[in-house]
Order: C-alpha cells, then sequence, then structure tokens
C-alpha cells in the first residue's frame, strides 16, 4: 500500500483538481475543510497549514474524493467498493451465487480484452451491450442485473482512483462551486437558465438552498419550468416590475398573454400577504391565467387567507414542493461526464 506525501497546501489543491476534473464542480479550500469537519476521518487534515508536511496512505486520499464526490452530488453513496466485492455485497456469498459473479467477471475480463481501447478515440465511451448480452445468455435476468451492477461499481472505481477516466468533456469547463451561492450569471447555452451540476450539488445539500444567489433561484426556477416542456421567459432579474418569470404552455403561445406569473421569493420569513396581493395586481396586468409563489419558505397565514377569500388564481410552490423538483432534476453523473 503506497503513500502520498506533499504540503497540506498541495493536498487541497490536488483534492480540488481532482473533484473538478470529475464532477465540473471546482471546490476552494474552505469548503473542502467544511466537508471533512463533518466526518471525523478527515478532521485532522482540515486545520493543517499550507506549508505543514502531511503523509497520507493512497487509500485514505482515494477515500477523500469519494467523499468529495458524493458531496456535491456525484457519487450515489460512499463505501462504494470495487466490482465483485460489491455484487457479493447485494447478492450473497451462498457458492451458486459466487460461481455466477466469478462468471460475469470472466465475462468482463474477456470483453475488454478483446477491444483494441488504443484504437478508440480520446473521450469515446466503450459499449457494455456484449457484456450484458453474454450474462444475459448464461445466466438470465440475474446475470444481467449483476452485469449492470458490475459497471456501475468500475465506473465508481475508475472516478475514485483514476485522475482521467472518466472525466468531464474537453467542451465543457469547469466551474465554480462558490459562483452558486456569489454569482448572479447564467448558463450560456440557449434555453438553460441553471447547470446541471449545481442541481447536483442541492439534491445532495438541499438545505443550502436558502443560500444560493437570488438570481441563481429564479434561474433554477425557470429551469425546472423549461424541462416540463414549458416556454420561459426569466426577466432580467433588476427592474423586472416585480416579475421574475413568465411561463407559456408553449412556444407557439408567446404572442398570447402568460399562463403563470412567477414570483421568487428564496427567504426563510414566510411570504405575507402583500406580496400575493401584489402577484395578484401583475397577474391581472398580464391578463395571465394564473400566478405562482415560488417561495423557499411558506405561504404566511395571512397570505393563504387572503388567497381563499378572495379567490386569488395564486398557487405556491413552498420548500417542500421545490425539494422534489430537484430531486426530478438530479442526473449525478450525467450531462457533463463521459
Amino acid at each position: 500500500m503506497g503513500s502520498i506525501n506533499f504540503s497540506a497546501g498541495a493536498m487541497f489543491g490536488s483534492l480540488s483538481d481532482f473533484v473538478g476534473i470529475k464532477s465540473g464542480l471546482a471546490l476552494n479550500r474552505p469548503r473542502i475543510v467544511e466537508i471533512f469537519t463533518d466526518h471525523e476521518s478527515f478532521e485532522r487534515y482540515a486545520d493543517a497549514p499550507d506549508e505543514a508536511w502531511v503523509r497520507i496512505e493512497s487509500i485514505v486520499y482515494e477515500e477523500m474524493i469519494e467523499l468529495l464526490l458524493y458531496a456535491v452530488g456525484r457519487l450515489e453513496q460512499i463505501d462504494n467498493l470495487p466490482p465483485m466485492p460489491a455484487l457479493r455485497r447485494k447478492y450473497g456469498t451462498a457458492p451458486k451465487t459466487t460461481e455466477i459473479i466469478c462468471g460475469i467477471a470472466d465475462i468482463y475480463i474477456n470483453y475488454m480484452q478483446s477491444l483494441d481501447l488504443d484504437s478508440m478515440p480520446r473521450g469515446s465511451m466503450i459499449d457494455p451491450g456484449p457484456f450484458m448480452k453474454e450474462a444475459f445468455r448464461r445466466y438470465g435476468k440475474l446475470g444481467l442485473d449483476m452485469s449492470c451492477d458490475f459497471i456501475t461499481a468500475q465506473a465508481v472505481q475508475m472516478e475514485i482512483k483514476s485522475a482521467h477516466l472518466p472525466g468531464i468533456h474537453d467542451d465543457v469547463g469547469i466551474i465554480e462551486l462558490e459562483d452558486l451561492f456569489r454569482s448572479e450569471g447564467l448558463p450560456d447555452q440557449d434555453r438553460a437558465f441553471f447547470d446541471q451540476r449545481y442541481i447536483d450539488f442541492i439534491n445532495r445539500n438541499f438545505d443550502r438552498i436558502d443560500e444560493i444567489n437570488w438570481r441563481k433561484f429564479e434561474a433554477l426556477t425557470a429551469e425546472y419550468f423549461v424541462r416540463q416542456g414549458f416556454e420561459v421567459d426569466l426577466g432580467p432579474g433588476r427592474n423586472d416590475d416585480g416579475v421574475d418569470i413568465r411561463v407559456w404552455p408553449s412556444r407557439d403561445a408567446v404572442e398570447r398573454p402568460p399562463a403563470i406569473i412567477i414570483q421568487c421569493k428564496r427567504q426563510k420569513a414566510p411570504v405575507s400577504k402583500v406580496i400575493v396581493k401584489v402577484l395578484y395586481a401583475d397577474v391581472l396586468d398580464a391578463e395571465a391565467t394564473s400566478g405562482l409563489v415560488v417561495t423557499t419558505s411558506r405561504l404566511s397565514p395571512g397570505a393563504k387567507a387572503v388567497c381563499d377569500a378572495r379567490k386569488y388564481p395564486i398557487d405556491a410552490a413552498d420548500r417542500g414542493k421545490i425539494r422534489k423538483w430537484i430531486e426530478e432534476m438530479r442526473r449525478p453523473g450525467m450531462g457533463i461526464a463521459t
């Protein structure tokens, strides 16, 4: 078992680089320290001065990578095992089961040896289809399930142990995690309002939803409605006359009044009745069908009472609803990586 020797500053720098390559999210040292502080196995490294000399076993370094990739939403779990131990943990160690697991491993090895990997273009994907078909042919549905789990476990090991494969595509840059909290900037892609990598991070760290930049919160809301198939107009953010987002059922409908006028409120306090009254006035002014308050909190009892008593066509997407949106939109390991 090897070990790595470097300064604490270099260690944090290498961790940031590795996670950036794998997830597309760059973590600064304070963010890594925060994650380590919540994990007692690595807490002792959190306060090490940049110049302090650190000797760390390779397996511990891989565990750090695994934890950080999990923390940003790239991995589904921690304590990931190599393929064969992972299959044994899931399917058991009965003699017949062990025989099938060994058979699955043999099929995988033979398939990989049959490929001319050196001639494959950089960044290209290996088709697992032939491996899975052979596993199914030999062992039926159980073999197919095991082959899927084998591939998943192998991919996770490559995430943790290889600094290069799989990594982000060449045409997709690494973004700063801190921009989720500090920056009003939005993605450059057409009809994309919110980066998938941030969605996966929020899914894993939903309690941080209150801390994201207010403009990013508006963009997150717009992104959800785009993915539901709506045509969305995200306002300028400032000087928008109180209307954050306009929504139509389709692109062909944009010449008509919007179906929904949305007001976004990223706040901890309940949304007051003044807000819903103003939103109702905006709905009338825009001749919209309805209004929606999207909030990390909830409607206050007074606001809800006003909507009910006056029959305002206004609904609310509260904190619980937003969490469900995030769960629907999550795509760990997809969109930015091979």
